[in-house]
């Protein structure tokens, strides 16, 4: 799933979005990578400044709550386009309603 940035209620100007989205990306990236290969990436940022750190902190955890919901609410749309057979087919529903 892409990493991008989701403005507030406020508009962003389209140029603007495109920027902070593939830094998003950059980042999303970057720390993925570090927890694929050391388990906690945030372990990382010991020689980050406290502030910085808990920054990072802090908008990691938010950003993987929102991816986590993104990919959620994409499958439920991609289930909703299933036949009840095809979802039971896939595991997704008990072939006897429970």
């Amino acid at each position: 799933m892409p990493c991008i940035y989701e403005p507030s209620s406020d508009e962003i100007r389209q140029p603007d979005k495109d920027k902070i989205d593939s830094l998003t990306r950059m980042l999303c990236t970057v720390l993925n990578a570090l927890h694929n290969r050391f388990g906690d990436a945030l372990e990382m940022l010991d020689e980050v400044p406290l502030e910085e750190a808990k920054e990072i902190q802090n908008w990691w955890s938010e950003h993987q709550e929102r991816d986590r919901k993104r990919r959620q609410e994409l499958k439920q749309k991609a289930l909703a386009k299933l036949t009840k057979e095809e979802q039971e087919a896939l595991g997704f529903f008990d072939i006897n309603g429970v």
